[in-house]
């Protein structure tokens, strides 16, 4: 997937974070609260088309791509639920309405998210909706988002492809016997036709109520791709120089004889006697001291038992999916519970550790480990807040 439209993050600071081959672009929350939050995860291959991300409200948020054709502006929204006020709605929809205003009148607008909203098949609302809904008839969230629709001329594309119903349910209650399609896709009527496909992915496990719903988009987007040669870069050992004085000894005599035979004083600039000297330096590293192995994206806490917990956990949900009898929710739910507990006492352990070596450091005269370690309690996992702006 190359863009995926989130809802509920809830952080509250309005942030980009790089979470593996994902940039999060985080619109933030109201008052600091822990609630709502609106954003999109970019892969890397279309990072660099990305042209401005504008965090509206904790409901609303919008993202402008960059295509060869023409550039596309995802919206990225959560409505309020079915039992809110009129007042708490008007609100939402005036906001969402100028949000769509302000969109370039040549890009491809596609709105995305939990709209809270079914969509009937009465025929007095086409073509702003499709025949292939889940429900029979809208509710007044759903004639609000037609209304909106119809005002805007925009289609709601997630109506119009036929699919088993499985494939159009996008929400489920937790006692699995209440499915709902509430989360939608909607298009400008202008370009709907280049949506090709609207599915719910019920594999995919997010730890929520709501399934994944992909959308494929016919475009032209220009993707860099990155070798695993120069994305892979290698770190070496360097605890050893520490830690052993024998292998400290050793790297000065083979970084000595790497010198000795790659510089040579006819190099031409300094670029080149630059290249010579790394040259060296790698190698000594090399033999000397030999590739840090050690996964510094994956957490120190997590092992094989977290793994087999998250493993046992996402085959009782696979089983449940297939068979939702009583029966198999109620062991889905038990192995959530305690894959939950698990990874928690997991965190607690690790973090009593890092205390416990901070403590040792604070001994020893080693200052660099010491400070990095007392830097990563204080700090935790704050994200970056380099925003992107527009173009």
């Amino acid at each position: 997937m190359d863009v995926v439209a989130l809802q509920e993050i809830r952080w509250p600071e309005e942030s980009t974070q790089t979470m593996g081959k994902y940039t999060i672009f985080n619109g933030g929350t109201r008052d600091n609260k822990h609630e709502f939050g609106t954003g999109f995860a970019v892969s890397g291959e279309i990072l660099g088309q990305v042209m401005n991300f504008r965090a509206v409200n904790n409901r609303i948020s919008t993202l402008r791509i960059r295509d060869r054709w023409y550039n596309y502006t995802l919206i990225s929204t959560h409505a309020p639920t079915e039992d809110k006020d009129e007042e708490v709605k008007d609100e939402y929809y005036e906001q969402l309405e100028q949000t769509i205003s302000a969109v370039p009148k040549q890009d491809m607008l596609i709105i995305l998210g939990d709209l809270n909203a079914k969509v009937g098949r009465e025929e007095a609302f086409r073509p702003h909706i499709g025949r292939h809904s889940l429900h029979e008839l809208s509710n007044d969230n759903g004639q609000r988002l037609i209304n909106l629709a119809a005002a805007n001329n925009l289609r709601i594309a997630s109506t119009m492809f036929p699919h088993k119903n499985i494939h159009k349910e996008t929400w489920i209650s937790n006692d699995r016997k209440t499915r709902n399609q509430i989360d939608h896709v909607i298009a400008n009527a202008r370009h709907v036709r280049s949506i090709i496909d609207v599915k719910s992915q019920r594999g995919a496990d997010a730890g929520t109520d709501h399934f994944l719903v992909r959308v494929k988009v016919r475009s032209r987007i220009k993707k860099t791709i990155t070798s695993q040669e120069t994305s892979a870069l290698k770190r070496w050992n360097t605890d050893k120089l520490n830690q052993d004085e024998t292998c400290r000894h050793e790297y000065q005599k083979e970084l000595e004889t790497q010198l000795q035979k790659n510089v040579t004083q006819e190099a031409s600039d300094v670029e080149e006697h630059w290249k010579q000297i790394r040259t060296s330096v790698i190698n000594a590293a090399q033999r000397a001291l030999g590739e840090n192995t050690k996964n510094r994206r994956r957490k120190d806490w997590y092992d094989k038992e977290s793994q087999k917990a998250l493993d046992t956990k996402n085959k009782a949900r696979i089983q449940m999916l297939q068979c939702p009898s009583d029966e198999n929710v109620q062991r889905f739910n038990d192995l959530r519970a305690e894959a939950k507990r698990k990874i928690r006492r997991k965190k607690r352990e690790a973090y009593n550790k890092t205390i416990e070596n901070v403590e040792k450091e604070a001994g020893l005269t080693n200052s660099r480990n010491f400070f990095n370690q007392v830097k990563s309690i204080r700090k935790g996992d704050t994200p970056k807040t380099n925003i992107l702006t527009s173009s």
